[in-house]
């Protein structure tokens, strides 16, 4: 009976003479892919196929839009809010100069607030806002749809 160490052994030497034969073939093989490709005209598209390549992600950075007057530490508007703008209520205190002369654009969504959300678009220091629908539900009184429409 062959013990651990000599089957450890064999196993060895069989992955170098694998290793041996693979490297005397492959040049074999590859001389006959070129004589193939250059006999039938072939190009890497027709044997690969068109390649497609990953689209690298942008880092999407945007320019700063409120800095920090102590300590001149900026931030887009964008992911979380740092500690020294999060408590403030008016953050408009901290917008820069080039943020500031731009009219603030709030506008949300109706489909994101949901029905009856209004929308708000405020330009320097006007505001337009429309009165929100109101929904009856389905199987209410006459009374309640009076006192909710009217």
């Amino acid at each position: 009976m062959t013990t651990y160490y000599e089957l450890k052994a064999q196993l060895a030497e069989l992955a170098r003479q694998a290793e041996q034969a693979k490297a005397l073939e492959v040049h074999a093989v590859i001389d006959e892919i070129r004589a193939k490709v250059a006999e039938y005209g072939l190009t890497e598209k027709d044997i690969f196929g068109r390649r497609r390549r990953a689209k690298a992600k942008k880092a999407l950075v945007g320019m700063p839009k409120y800095r920090n007057p102590k300590t001149g530490a900026e931030w887009t508007g964008h992911g979380r809010a740092p500690a020294w703008i999060k408590a403030a209520k008016d953050r408009t205190l901290f917008l820069i100069a080039s943020s500031a002369s731009a009219a603030p654009v709030k506008q949300t969504s109706r489909h994101a607030a949901g029905k009856g959300a209004t929308s708000e678009r405020t330009t320097a220091g006007k505001s337009a806002q429309t009165k929100p629908a109101r929904r009856v539900s389905r199987g209410s009184t006459e009374k309640e749809t009076m006192r909710a429409t009217g």
